[in-house]
C-alpha cells in the first residue's frame, strides 16, 4: 500500500494509545511509555510515507460525516498534500523525540503514565489538525 492510502493512520496511532492508556493501562508506567513510543514511531513512519507520496504528486482525502445542522452536513476530513505531509512528519518526529527523551527523564516519576496518556492525546490532536 502507498503512503497515500495509509496517511489517515498517523493521528490514529497516538489516539488509540491515548484510549488504551486512559482506560487503565497508564497505571503501568513502563508499559505506558513503551506503548506511547511505539505509537509515535508508527505515526512517524506513516507520516514519512505520506510525505513521500505527496511529494510525488499524489494527494489523498478521507472524510467522515460528523454532524448535521440545519440541513447542512459537517464532515471530519483529513487531506494529504505536500504541506500537510510535511507538517505531519515534523509533528510526529518531534513528538517521537520528546517521547524517547521522556522515557528516561520521567523514569522515576510516579505519574509518568499520566504524562504519556495526555501527551498521546496532544500529539494525536496535532496530527489530526
Amino acid at each position: 500500500m502507498s503512503g497515500t492510502a495509509l496517511f489517515w493512520l498517523a493521528p490514529c496511532f497516538p489516539l488509540v494509545a491515548f484510549a488504551l492508556l486512559a482506560v487503565g493501562l497508564s497505571r503501568f508506567g513502563r508499559l505506558a511509555s513503551g506503548l506511547a513510543v511505539a505509537a509515535m514511531a508508527g505515526a512517524s513512519i506513516v507520516s514519512v510515507f505520506g510525505l513521500l507520496s505527496a511529494i510525488q504528486g499524489k494527494h489523498g482525502q478521507v472524510s467522515l460525516p460528523w454532524l448535521s445542522i440545519g440541513g447542512r452536513q459537517l464532515t471530519l476530513a483529513l487531506w494529504l498534500d505536500p504541506l500537510s505531509g510535511l507538517l505531519a512528519t515534523v509533528v510526529s518526529l518531534v513528538g517521537l523525540i520528546v517521547f524517547i527523551y521522556a522515557v528516561t527523564y520521567m523514569a522515576r516519576d510516579a505519574r509518568r503514565g499520566r504524562f504519556f496518556t495526555e501527551f498521546s492525546l496532544f500529539t494525536g490532536s496535532m496530527l489530526a489538525l
